[in-house]
């Protein structure tokens, strides 16, 4: 299957519009691509933070918004990065 595929006319079920009838098992194919490309999201985001900083509770970010995606080696997703998220755990 073709990273490339267009899932345009099944977006909603493959993100859960339906409880993801069908889809979990076994695994479809459409909807694991999906969540390995939600979870690059992340581990970009992850990588991207400057884990070294001087601040203890304030993390900087080493590439701006339109940056992090092509620095992270996640090409032609079809999706940009418009703000990132503050969050601590």
């Amino acid at each position: 299957m073709s990273p490339k595929e267009d899932i345009s006319d099944r977006w909603f079920n493959i993100h859960g519009v339906d409880e993801w009838e069908g889809l979990l098992d076994p695994l479809h194919p459409l909807l694991h691509r999906e969540i390995v490309k939600y979870g690059e999201f992340a581990q970009a985001t992850y990588d991207a933070l400057d884990i070294d900083s001087f601040y203890e509770y304030c993390r900087i970010f080493m590439y701006n918004s339109y940056k992090l995606f092509d620095k992270s080696r996640i090409n032609k997703t079809g999706y940009k990065v418009t703000k990132y998220i503050y969050a601590m755990s």
